[in-house]
């Protein structure tokens, strides 16, 4: 029987794009996901890999920047959750962006995702 998790088990994070790369790993799980269910996008998502996606997400940041919120499990210190978002200036003020959000199926259902 495996060990049961909660919300104490996890150490939470918040930085820039300085741990960009240590996301891909599970971009890349999430990115899997979207291209087995997605019934609209679905042709576009072997295009796309994680440099491209930074690029991109870079490339929009001239008038902004990216905060990255990760979690870590407390024990292995392993990011096993993220949540990317941008912040842009417009012409209201700031606007902020979800670009994306993943937790690995172990840590979910604890209230982690509410944190991020």
């Amino acid at each position: 029987m495996a060990e049961e998790l909660n919300i104490s088990d996890v150490l939470f994070e918040s930085c820039g794009g300085e741990l960009l790369d240590e996301i891909e790993p599970l971009w890349m799980k999430l990115h899997s996901f979207h291209r087995q269910v997605s019934t609209h996008f679905s042709e576009h998502f072997p295009e796309i890999n994680f440099e491209q996606r930074k690029k991109a997400l870079f490339s929009n940041m001239t008038r902004g920047n990216i905060k990255l919120d990760v979690v870590r499990s407390a024990k292995s210190s392993n990011i096993i959750g993220y949540c990317l978002s941008s912040i842009r200036d417009s012409a209201t003020g700031k606007m902020g962006e979800i670009e994306s959000v993943y937790l690995e199926p172990d840590y979910r259902g604890l209230g982690i995702g509410g944190n991020l």
